[in-house]
């Protein structure tokens, strides 16, 4: 959300309308790909207040 735009919940509503088109769709699982450690939780904060848990956490590795 844009800095300008954020606490006001709009993330929430656009993730909430999107999973309810994806189930009205014939949806029953939605993944999230998202950052959430310590050093950046607004995600992780998000995606649990709508429900979503974590499952796995994935570490990418690149040679410079």
């Amino acid at each position: 959300t844009h800095p300008d735009h954020r606490r006001r919940g709009l993330a929430r509503a656009a993730c909430l309308l999107a999973l309810r088109q994806l189930r009205a769709a014939g949806a029953k699982t939605g993944l999230v790909g998202s950052r959430g450690d310590p050093a950046y939780p607004v995600p992780l904060q998000l995606y649990e207040s709508i429900g979503f848990r974590e499952l796995t956490r994935s570490l990418m590795f690149a040679k410079d």
